[in-house]
């Protein structure tokens, strides 16, 4: 059985695709998690935002009821 440069290169090649697709899908995987960490945290601000506001009117109505 008879390996030619050719067949190196060949090789060799395949292997430099198959890690740069590696490095490239596992780059575009950790931005997709920070973006989905960062709405996240704006849906908990939102939420939140939301909580206090019904609170609030939670309260002015529990004050006008006493009077």
């Amino acid at each position: 059985m008879e390996i030619g440069l050719k067949d190196f290169l060949t090789w060799g090649g395949t292997l430099v695709t198959v890690a740069g697709a590696f490095f490239h899908l596992k780059a575009r995987v950790a931005v997709i998690e920070a973006l989905q960490k960062r709405d996240r945290e704006t849906v908990k601000e939102g939420f939140k935002e939301i909580k206090d506001g019904l609170q609030r009117i939670e309260d002015k109505l529990d004050h006008k009821a006493d009077k």
